[in-house]
């Protein structure tokens, strides 16, 4: 007996679906290319946000290319990009982490990293010292290339530049004068570590945080902050009433110096009369000398005796010759 096709053998029945399995079967060639259709369109294409810049590698960074913000095309797996805020600024935290930011109805929470913020100062003192660096990226190729991890390449500088800069300075200088200075200081210098290693970083400012004493002395070193504080209010204070006071001093002086003057004058102008008067007196004494002579003693009498209360003319002898009391006459 001769069995047809699509049997198994005499007397066993056809198995079921074996057609159906078949016809899938078919099929997969056609599922996998969709498949890979799917997985390249999602893969070519890629977005970059507006505050960032990508790179673009092909064949693994044989060639490089930098792309702006938007949609752009990639050949996958031959071209992979890497996006990077290169458009944003970002903060660098040193010696403490936010945990947590303000909010209005909650306080930011942080969380000391003693490690970086125990220092040692140019006088051998410790000292606790915080800062906060904000920065971007203003050269991708240059950070693609050369930076790994831009969060601690980034706080390992600003801690080295810190740590110098606390280091050659007493511990007073650090708590007190120099919290400014010290900002620029590690501002510049830490721009140039990081152009050194040609990281394509912008450091954009350095803010110095909490700088405190060790709590062994923390006491002292407010009252050392509290006599600066009161010095420099004893000097704004005494400057103040210098400012008020120095203009009527001023004023006065001026008054001073010129009556001075004008009594200079006078006194000259005066003894100028009198050189005169003596002049001409000697003039007429040389030419009518017992005139003269009669002349000014009796002009000295007139002078003298209206002022005197009674006049006793003497001898030679000492016997009084006669007594004037004038006193009454002139009344």
């Amino acid at each position: 007996m001769s069995s047809s096709p699509g049997s198994t053998g005499p007397g066993v029945p056809p198995v079921p679906g074996s057609a159906r399995m078949l016809r899938w079967a078919g099929r997969v060639p056609l599922i996998l290319v969709a498949a890979f259709a799917v997985y390249v369109i999602l893969t070519s294409f890629f977005i970059v946000p507006t505050d960032s810049e990508a790179i673009l590698e092909t064949m693994g960074g044989r060639r490089v290319d930098v792309v702006g913000p938007g949609l752009h095309f990639k050949i996958p797996v031959i071209q992979r990009a890497y996006i990077y805020p290169s458009l944003r600024a970002q903060r660098t935290e040193i010696g403490y982490r936010t945990v947590r930011s303000g909010e209005p109805n909650r306080p930011a929470e942080y969380a000391d990293r003693p490690e970086e913020a125990l220092m040692l100062t140019g006088d051998e003192n410790i000292v606790w010292a915080e800062a906060a660096v904000q920065w971007r990226i203003s050269d991708v190729l240059l950070f693609h290339k050369n930076v790994e991890d831009p969060e601690g390449t980034v706080r390992k500088a600003a801690e080295a530049v810190l740590r110098k800069a606390v280091g050659k300075r007493n511990l007073d200088a650090v708590l007190t004068v120099d919290r400014t200075q010290m900002g620029l200081e590690i501002h510049q210098e830490m721009q140039q570590l990081l152009d050194l290693y040609r990281t394509g970083i912008t450091v954009i400012s350095v803010q110095m945080q909490n700088i405190e004493p060790p709590d062994e002395v923390a006491g002292d070193f407010k009252a050392v902050v509290d006599a600066r504080e009161t010095r420099q209010r004893t000097i704004n204070e005494a400057q103040r009433y210098a400012n008020q006071r120095l203009p009527a001093a001023q004023a006065e002086a001026q008054k001073m110096i010129q009556e001075a003057e004008a009594y200079r004058v006078r006194r000259i102008e005066e003894a100028r009369g009198q050189v005169a008067r003596y002049t001409a007196l000697l003039e007429e004494y040389q030419r009518a000398p017992e005139v003269t002579r009669k002349r000014l003693y009796l002009e000295m009498l007139a002078e003298v005796l209206p002022k005197l209360r009674e006049v006793i003319i003497v001898e030679d002898d000492g016997n009084v010759l006669q007594h004037f009391p004038l006193r009454g006459a002139s009344e």
